[in-house]
């Protein structure tokens, strides 16, 4: 009877220091461009599903159109990797031309 108690203790002890798995997204969705030969693109309503998809499981980071800078992309991306962790699910989009 000690022994399971003993083993009861150890294992609550230990699942304490259990690291659960973490999802997370990078929506990034480019629908205005500077040339204005392109038509609009749906690109906004492809991230507004995906949002709308992912939201129950995936922490979720969005970036669209002028914040979809060279320099945003980049530093979303270097934040994913330094938070990552085994087991975690990353989910980069781009949605553009």
């Amino acid at each position: 009877r000690s022994m399971k108690k003993s083993v009861f203790f150890l294992v609550l002890f230990f699942s304490t220091f259990v690291s659960y798995a973490t999802n997370r997204a990078l929506l990034i969705g480019v629908s205005q461009y500077e040339d204005s030969s392109w038509k609009q693109l749906s690109s906004l309503n492809d991230i507004n599903i995906l949002q709308q998809s992912l939201s129950k499981d995936f922490e979720i980071m969005t970036l669209l159109d002028k914040n979809a800078t060279y320099r945003n992309i980049k530093t979303q991306l270097i934040c994913l990797c330094n938070s990552v962790q085994p087991g975690d699910t990353i989910l980069v989009q781009f949605s553009g031309h």
